[in-house]
């Protein structure tokens, strides 16, 4: 793991909330829901290497349950889920603007799945509701494009995006704005200009994962793209792209 990801995972950790108490709480059968699973959402955005799609799914998975057994919570890996999004002509390319359509979309088909209890338990209906849409997998999902893939290949640890729910939808009208150009992202010179999505490494899944089951954490954990905490401009993600251009550049002077 690079020094980089170290701390940003002893990050996660600050807080006196427990590993793996969200996730234990959150699979608890209730008279809304059973059998539940748990796992983010992961939205194809590229389809220029099918290989590595599939490798990166895999890396996934494989961190998930490598960190979730570390945690000691081995058995809870039978009610893992990860839900991919995978169709080209919707995703391909996409920006989170469009990813975040799709997801709220999703998490409001999620909820109408849950059925209505007697009018004399609508109190505890609308408890147990909260509960379930505050959970992570209905607030944050990961998205897949061309430089997280390459990222296999570039970076010691792949990268992924993860992506706020609660940050949006922006309207479509107001999305045609210019990215400043120190950022992969947002409009302003403001490193803390919150974009609705981060980065973060494959590695560390599971610990965003686990950490974010509560929205309002989303502040305490974000950092602005193609940053991260302590991550120097020649290792943020795209960094290799940066380098061929520079290249390019000195060989047409």
């Amino acid at each position: 793991m690079s020094s980089e990801g170290d701390t940003d995972c002893e990050l996660l950790w600050d807080d006196e909330t427990k590993p793996l108490v969200s996730i234990d709480q959150a699979l608890k059968d209730d008279k809304l829901k059973r059998d539940k699973t748990w796992g983010f959402v992961v939205y194809r955005c590229s389809y220029k290497d099918e290989d590595a799609w599939k490798n990166m799914l895999d890396l996934i998975r494989c961190h998930m349950e490598d960190y979730l057994t570390a945690a000691g919570g081995g058995d809870l890996w039978a009610q893992h889920e990860l839900i991919a999004i995978d169709n080209k002509a919707q995703f391909d390319g996409a920006s989170s603007h469009v990813v975040r359509d799709h997801f709220n979309h999703w998490v409001q088909e999620e909820m109408a799945k849950l059925p209505k209890l007697p009018e004399s338990e609508r109190e505890e209906e609308d408890v147990l509701r909260k509960n379930i849409i505050s959970e992570t997998r209905y607030n944050f999902c990961l998205f897949i494009d061309d430089i997280c893939l390459e990222s296999v290949e570039h970076m010691t640890e792949p990268v992924v995006k993860l992506l706020c729910r609660g940050w949006g939808p922006l309207p479509v009208n107001k999305r045609a704005y210019t990215v400043h150009p120190n950022f992969e992202d947002g409009n302003t010179a403001n490193e803390n200009e919150d974009v609705g999505w981060r980065y973060i490494e494959v590695l560390s899944c599971f610990q965003f994962y686990d950490k974010l089951h509560e929205p309002r954490r989303w502040r305490v954990h974000y950092a602005r793209p193609p940053y991260w905490p302590y991550q120097n401009v020649h290792g943020v993600p795209g960094f290799w792209r940066k380098m061929e251009e520079e290249d390019t550049a000195r060989t047409t002077e």
